[in-house]
């Protein structure tokens, strides 16, 4: 494991301490009549929702160093991670009576919104920091 996926791995674990409680709660007022289909789309898009972006960011960085075009997975990070939190949120609305999530002020998704842009910020700052090694390693010209 390299410092990206620690730092990844610490930002899920933590928000899941964080907000485990609130999403339990939320996910028992809004599937209190929900088929075994409906809580199991649910679950799922509570995991894409929450954990997609964040892993598929440390997916592409470990994607970027293994192939000859670097910069694919670094273009992808951002919009696939957008697709996966608003794919994930989807799930969990379709599995629902409801449209949106107003009784509980977001909590199903709130994890996932801190993840995904814990997940941007943290492949921002890594990439920055690439192309300031890049940029002390080369002479200038």
């Amino acid at each position: 494991m390299n410092r990206f996926d620690i730092v990844a791995l610490c930002a899920a674990i933590g928000i899941t301490l964080l907000y485990g409680r609130e999403v339990a709660y939320a996910s028992e007022l809004y599937l209190a009549h929900a088929s075994t289909a409906e809580r199991a789309l649910w679950i799922a898009g509570e995991f894409v929702a929450t954990y997609g972006p964040i892993a598929f960011a440390a997916f592409c960085w470990r994607w970027s160093k293994r192939t000859r075009r670097p910069a694919l997975p670094h273009l992808l990070a951002l919009p696939v991670a957008l697709l996966l939190f608003r794919g994930g949120a989807e799930m969990l609305l379709a599995a629902t009576d409801f449209r949106d999530f107003d009784d509980t002020m977001g909590a199903p998704v709130i994890p996932g919104t801190y993840l995904f842009l814990i997940a941007i910020v943290l492949y921002g700052a890594a990439l920055m920091s690439l192309v300031i090694a890049a940029s002390r390693r080369q002479p200038a010209a």
